[in-house]
C-alpha cells in the first residue's frame, strides 16, 4: 500500500510540476507566434496523443519530464510560408522570454501553492525544548528566533540558516515554559551550525535538547502495511501498558517500541471503554546503523497534545499571498546558498536527492493530506525552477547563456562551441544524476 502511496503521489506530483514548467514555455511561445508542435509530458516513446489545432498534446512512457516541441529550421525544413514562425527564426530576446517562462511559472506557481497553504491553514507542533541535566517536567516552546515568530522546527531551522548567511554569531531565542509559565530569552550560539548538522547533536552544544512534547498515548493515524495495520490498532486506541509496563505518555511506548526490533510485544488497549490485549510483532529497520523498531502509528495530537505545544495557521488571502512571498524569497535564496555550498565543498552532496527519494516523499505527504502535499508540491516546484536555471547545456539555463551571449555580441555562439558544450552539460547532469539516486539507494536501504 506505501508502494502504491509512492507511486500515485510520484505521477501526480511530477505530472502537475511538468505541466507547469513546460505550459510556460508553451504560453509564452504561443504569445510571440511560434508555432508548438508537440506538448509532451515525459519523454521517449509515445503512448497516447491527441492533436488540438496545430499543436499534438502527448504523453510519453518515461514520466521524468516534458518538452514543448517548437517549429525550427534546425530540426528539420521548413515551408517558406511559415518560417517566420520558427523558434531558431526569433530574435535572442524573445528566445529568452520564451526559455525563460519555463522556470519563471515553476516559481510563480510555488508562490501561488504556499499561499493556498495559508488560507488553508494547518496545525503544527510547537518546537520544544528541554535544558540538560534537568530532571524536572519543565518544557521550552521555543516561540521566536531572531525576534520573528516561528511555528516548528522547520521554521527555526530557516531562521537559523539566514542568519548564519548574514555572518550572526548568535541567534536570540525567546521560549515559553509549561507547565510552569514563564518567559526565557536566550542566546545560541551559531558555531558548528550547518545545513548538514543533526540538530539534536547541535542544540546540546547549546545546553538543550530535543523534546517530544508531552502527548498521550492515543493513536491517531495507522500506516497502511504496517506491524500496527497488521495487528489491527486502530485510530483511537489508548496504549495503557506494553508487556505490564504502564504507559503514561506518548515518549514511553516510542522507547518500548524502538529498542524491541522484530520482538513480539503485547498491548494493552482501551478502545471504547473496553480493555483489549492486543499482541504485535515489531517491525525493524536501520537508523544510523543501529537496528530500531517501529510501529507504523501516528500519535492523535488534537486528542494528545496539549494546546500549548500546537498552534493553528491561517491568514486571510491578502495576507496568505505576502506570506507565500516571503518564502517563496527565503527557500530562493537557501537553495542557492546551498547550492553554493555544494559547489565549493562546504556542504555534502549527500542533500542532492533524486526520483527515488521524491516518490517516497510524495507517497508520505499524501498519506499525511493534502496541505502537507501542496507544501511539498511547492518545494519541489521552486527546486525545479532553480535547477533548470542553472547555467548548464541542455538546461534552460544553459540556453539562456547561449541567447545571451549572442545578444551581446550580436552573432551565435558557433556550432562547435555548443556541440562542447552539450557534451559539458550532458557528463555533469549525467553525474548528478548518478550521485542524487546513490544518495537514494542508501536511504532506501537505511530504511
Amino acid at each position: 500500500m506505501s508502494f502504491l502511496y509512492s507511486l500515485l503521489g510520484f505521477v501526480v506530483m511530477l505530472g502537475v510540476l511538468v505541466f507547469v514548467h513546460e505550459w510556460g514555455h508553451y504560453i509564452v511561445g504561443r504569445l510571440f507566434n511560434v508555432k508548438v508542435l508537440r506538448f509532451s509530458i515525459g519523454f521517449g516513446p509515445i503512448i497516447w496523443r491527441r492533436q488540438r489545432g496545430e499543436t499534438e498534446w502527448a504523453i510519453s512512457a518515461l514520466p521524468l519530464g516534458g518538452y514543448v516541441r517548437f517549429l525550427d529550421e534546425r530540426e528539420g525544413p521548413v515551408p517558406v510560408e511559415e518560417q517566420s514562425r520558427a523558434f531558431n527564426r526569433q530574435p535572442p530576446w524573445k528566445r529568452m522570454l520564451i526559455v525563460f517562462a519555463g522556470p519563471f511559472i515553476n516559481l510563480l506557481f510555488a508562490w501561488l501553492i504556499f499561499a493556498l497553504v495559508y488560507v488553508i491553514g494547518f496545525d503544527v507542533v510547537r518546537p520544544v525544548v528541554k535544558q540538560l541535566n534537568d530532571a524536572s517536567s519543565q518544557y521550552w516552546i521555543v516561540e521566536q528566533v531572531s525576534q520573528q515568530p516561528v511555528y516548528s522546527w522547520g521554521d527555526v531551522q530557516v531562521k537559523l540558516l539566514e542568519a548564519q548567511q548574514a555572518n550572526a554569531p548568535e541567534v536570540d531565542v525567546l521560549a515559553k515554559g509549561w507547565p510552569q509559565s514563564r518567559e526565557a530569552l536566550w542566546s545560541w550560539s551559531l558555531q558548528g551550525f550547518s545545513p548538514d548538522v543533526d540538530m539534536a547533536v547541535w542544540l546540546k552544544t547549546q545546553g538543550f535538547e530535543l523534546s517530544a512534547p508531552p502527548l498521550a498515548p492515543v493513536v491517531g493515524q495507522v500506516q497502511p502495511g504496517t506491524p500496527a495495520q497488521a495487528a489491527s490498532l486502530r485510530a483511537g486506541d489508548v496504549i495503557l501498558q506494553v508487556n505490564e509496563t504502564p504507559v503514561r505518555a506518548w515518549s514511553d511506548l516510542v522507547k518500548v517500541v524502538q529498542t524491541h526490533p522484530g520482538e513480539i510485544l503485547t498491548l494493552l488497549v482501551q478502545r471504547d471503554g473496553q480493555a483489549l490485549v492486543i499482541p504485535v510483532q515489531v517491525g525493524k529497520r536501520d537508523v544510523g546503523g543501529v537496528q530500531k523498531g517501529f510501529l507504523g502509528v501516528a500519535s492523535d495530537l488534537k486528542k494528545g497534545l496539549p494546546p500549548a505545544f500546537r498552534a493553528r495557521v491561517h491568514h486571510d488571502p491578502v495576507e496568505a499571498l505576502v506570506l507565500g512571498l516571503e518564502r517563496t524569497w527565503t527557500f530562493i535564496r537557501l537553495t542557492g546558498h546551498m547550492v553554493l555550498q555544494m559547489a565549493t565543498g562546504q556542504a555534502s552532496l549527500q542533500n542532492l536527492s533524486g526520483p527515488v527519494s521524491i516518490a517516497q516523499f510524495s507517497g508520505e505527504a499524501l498519506q499525511s493530506g493534502w496541505v502537507n502535499f501542496l507544501m511539498l508540491m511547492g518545494l519541489l516546484s521552486l527546486s525545479l525552477g532553480l535547477l533548470n536555471l542553472l547555467p548548464i547545456p541542455l538546461l534552460d539555463g544553459g540556453h539562456l547563456l547561449f541567447d545571451a551571449y549572442e545578444l551581446l555580441t550580436g552573432r551565435p555562439i558557433s556550432e562547435n562551441a555548443q556541440l562542447v558544450g552539450q557534451k559539458i552539460g550532458m557528463a555533469l547532469i549525467l553525474l548528478l544524476t548518478f550521485i542524487a539516486l546513490t544518495n537514494d539507494l542508501v536511504r532506501l536501504l537505511h530504511d
